[in-house]
């Protein structure tokens, strides 16, 4: 994927000084709850319906949460 929103640890962990888990990203978390929603409504989904399909649109809304984001941060909305 070219042009890459910044895309943070969502739950990193230090274990000691010297070693660091960064867990999931921000975009696997975003994607992981997007995909719960898109499950809950069995409208959006059937049997026929290819689940790599459904994995990708989860990871195109995160991805789109991402830049939504990036762009929330730069208007000093923090």
């Amino acid at each position: 994927m070219k042009n890459k929103t910044h895309n943070p640890a969502a739950f990193p962990l230090k274990h000691s000084e010297d070693k660091f888990n960064p867990g999931m990203t921000l975009r696997d978390y975003f994607a992981g709850q997007v995909l719960t929603g898109i499950l809950l409504d069995h409208e959006a989904w059937s049997i026929g319906t290819i689940s790599n399909d459904i994995a990708i649109r989860a990871y195109q809304i995160a991805e789109a949460m991402l830049k939504r984001r990036k762009e929330y941060e730069s208007e000093d909305n923090r």
